[in-house]
């Protein structure tokens, strides 16, 4: 089982998504492939980001990133933006590259971190493009797991150390990445682990603890938030 999370330096660690207009192909060829990751090498590094997972998808990208300056928004604009560039220069194309702004979801309890961790190296399995996480080039996995050499701008320590020391750490990473294959939506997962027996006691130590909304809540227990809005109505905590 992994170890205590070390992983959240700060209250700045995101699972960060953006998809091509019309979800169109945003990567078209491995030379688009590098660009991108070249691009985003230089943006890690010049804004003191940690890049702890990324896979990028023939139509969108994902990163798990933590930004110690609370500069999201400015980086991605940058990302994005010179990616963009690059990529209509390169393919003699004008207008948009990217659906409207990026998507991103605070990783708000260390489960969530490690839940996003597998589910994002993942993301070619479910899609059926290749039939393990290590046959898929671009992305984080092969470097965690110690099948090739990351970029100097990859923390893969901060995947590894959930793990113990570093060569078992790789094994019990492969291992958790594989128990994985039919874990849905991260948010989702972590929540369940958090909730233990799903009362309102529990619910109420989640959104007071981690931040959760109701309506990530209720849709982790399969139930709408209304009807566990009336649940914490008919059962308020003690005292009150």
């Amino acid at each position: 089982m992994p170890r205590q999370l070390r992983l959240r330096s700060t209250d700045h660690l995101y699972h960060v998504t953006a998809r091509g207009v019309a979800r169109r192909e945003i990567f078209r060829s491995d030379t688009d492939g590098r660009v991108f990751l070249s691009t985003l090498g230089e943006v890690i590094t010049e804004r003191g980001w940690h890049c702890h997972c990324y896979c990028l998808m023939p139509n969108h990208y994902h990163l798990l990133v933590d930004t110690p300056r609370g500069d999201l928004p400015e980086g991605m604009r940058d990302l994005n933006s010179s990616y963009a560039t690059r990529f209509n220069t390169a393919h003699e194309l004008t207008g948009h590259v990217f659906q409207g702004r990026y998507g991103s979801e605070l990783v708000r309890s260390d489960p969530h971190a490690l839940e996003v961790s597998r589910y994002i190296p993942l993301n070619p399995v479910r899609a059926g493009l290749r039939p393990r996480p290590e046959d898929w080039p671009w992305s984080s996995y092969r470097a965690t797991a110690g099948m090739s050499r990351p970029p100097a701008w990859l923390t893969v320590d901060g995947v590894l150390q959930w793990f113990g020391g570093i060569e078992d750490a790789r094994r019990s990473y492969r291992v958790f990445v594989a128990e994985g294959h039919d874990v849905g939506d991260p948010t989702a997962a972590a929540l369940r682990e958090l909730l233990a027996d799903g009362s309102t006691g529990d619910v109420r130590r989640v959104q007071s603890d981690h931040g959760y909304s109701l309506r990530a809540i209720a849709r982790a227990l399969g139930i709408h938030h209304s009807t566990l809005a009336e649940r914490l109505a008919r059962d308020p905590p003690k005292g009150v």
